[in-house]
This record gives structure tokens, C-alpha cells and sequence, in this order.
């Protein structure tokens, strides 16, 4: 036995189809749209904590240099955070007299940044972020 389906009734059926496709949509949409968001936020995040981890660094390897002073290590950092886009940051030393540190010994160098200055601000992303890495002072 075959069953036909009428004309009109495929059109009813189309009919009701699409209006709950547009009801799933505007369900769905506002959430992908914020889970893309979240995802931008995050990966900016990712990129502000990688570049100040790269200008602490580069201001530690100028700091275990003989004869460095504290103007030439934040003068590294402050030139990696602008090729990088990072705003207020800002360096510390440790120890403060590292010029007169032994060999052996280990300075360390704190860069730091407000961590709202991604390019999609969600409010959640607030506060400061920073990285710190310490070398061993050469000769």
C-alpha cells in the first residue's frame, strides 16, 4: 500500500519546520556569540601573559650583564611591551642592587600589565597580569 502525501500538506509541514528553526535560533545565537567572545578574551589574555613573559626575559638577559644599569633593563621591556601592543607596564627588579650581585646569584625580573586592555573587554578579565623569570649573573 502506498501512501501520498498531498501538496498542501508538505506545505504545512514546511511551514511549521522553519518557524522552529528561527525559535532555535534565537536561542542558540546569543550563546555562540558570547562563547565567541569568551574565546577572543581568552586568547588575548594568552597573548598578553606570553608577551610579557618574552619582556621579562629579554630585560632579565640584560640584567645579568656586567655594567647594566636599571634604566637599560626596563628601557628592554618597555621596547618588547610596545612591539607587542601591551600598555602600562611596568618592571621590577629584584634584587635592587643587582649590579653588585655575585656570579652565581640569581636576578629576577617581574613585568607586569592591567589585564583589561584586550580587545574584548567581558568585565570578568580584570586585574593585572605579569610574568617573572630570574637568570643567573655572569661574570
Amino acid at each position: 500500500m502506498k501512501i501520498f502525501i498531498t501538496n498542501r500538506t508538505r506545505k504545512t509541514t514546511c511551514i511549521r519546520r522553519s518557524g522552529a528553526v528561527v525559535t532555535e535560533l534565537a536561542i542558540v545565537s546569543p550563546i555562540l556569540v558570547f562563547l565567541v567572545l569568551v574565546t577572543v578574551s581568552i586568547c588575548n589574555l594568552i597573548f598578553l601573559k606570553q608577551s610579557l613573559t618574552v619582556a621579562a626575559f629579554e630585560a632579565a638577559r640584560v640584567a645579568i650583564i656586567p655594567g647594566a644599569t636599571t634604566q637599560d633593563i626596563e628601557l628592554q621591556a618597555q621596547q618588547i611591551c610596545q612591539i607587542r601592543r601591551v600598555n602600562g607596564a611596568t618592571v621590577t627588579i629584584s634584587p635592587v642592587d643587582f649590579q653588585n650581585q655575585p656570579y652565581g646569584e640569581f636576578i629576577s625580573v617581574t613585568v607586569s600589565a592591567p589585564s583589561h586592555q584586550t580587545n574584548v573587554d567581558l568585565g570578568f578579565l580584570s586585574g593585572t597580569s605579569s610574568a617573572s623569570v630570574s637568570l643567573m649573573a655572569e661574570y
